[in-house]
């Protein structure tokens, strides 16, 4: 498996099973795709979601940087598709 170096995710207010490791995210042993993958989350619950052993290189975002994460911005304006 080809891993990528500008891997982006982000959870919101998602429901995180106990099988989350606790450090949230892997750089896939190799410390250069942390300064370009980016890893995000907010407000997400359950056992999996604690955030005080995260990766040092994922973020947890800002409520004002939630709220850009709407349907038309991430899958690409009013000319794209829509659920």
């Amino acid at each position: 498996m080809r891993r990528r170096p500008y891997a982006s995710v982000t959870f919101l207010r998602t429901d995180m099973a106990e099988v989350i490791r606790p450090e949230g995210w892997d750089n896939w042993r190799n410390a250069a795709n942390e300064k370009t993958a980016r890893y995000a989350e907010f407000e997400n619950t359950g056992p999996g979601a604690g955030t005080n052993r995260r990766a040092g290189w994922s973020r947890q975002l800002t409520a004002r940087q939630a709220a850009a994460y709407t349907v038309e911005n991430v899958l690409g304006g009013p000319d794209h598709w829509k659920p």
